[in-house]
């Protein structure tokens, strides 16, 4: 998995919307929702107004960052969070359905 530059942590909050119902050619996709942070951060960063869970998130190997993983609606994700000190990057992967 590759680590999102340091630098481009921020404590901004993000609103995502991704396309409507995606396909190509009778091929289905689903939305993936993906943000890294440090250890200081775990805790402190909500999605859609809920904080996200310490236990959900996975340390990425030989590093100090983590990342939290879920699958997403095709409705407006928001990413915030609860103070200027908690820092994260977000990224949003389609992913096909088989």
């Amino acid at each position: 998995m590759q680590i999102p530059s340091v630098d481009w942590l921020s404590n901004t909050s993000v609103l995502y919307k991704p396309p409507e119902h995606v396909y190509w050619n009778t091929i289905f996709f689903t939305y993936i929702i993906r943000i890294y942070t440090n250890q200081q951060s775990l805790g402190r960063i909500q999605l859609n107004n809920k904080i996200i869970s310490v236990e959900l998130y996975r340390q990425i190997q030989q590093s100090d960052f983590y990342y939290y993983e879920n699958e997403t609606s095709n409705s407006t994700q928001r990413v915030s969070g609860l103070d200027e000190n908690a820092v994260y990057s977000v990224s949003f992967l389609t992913v096909e359905i088989r």
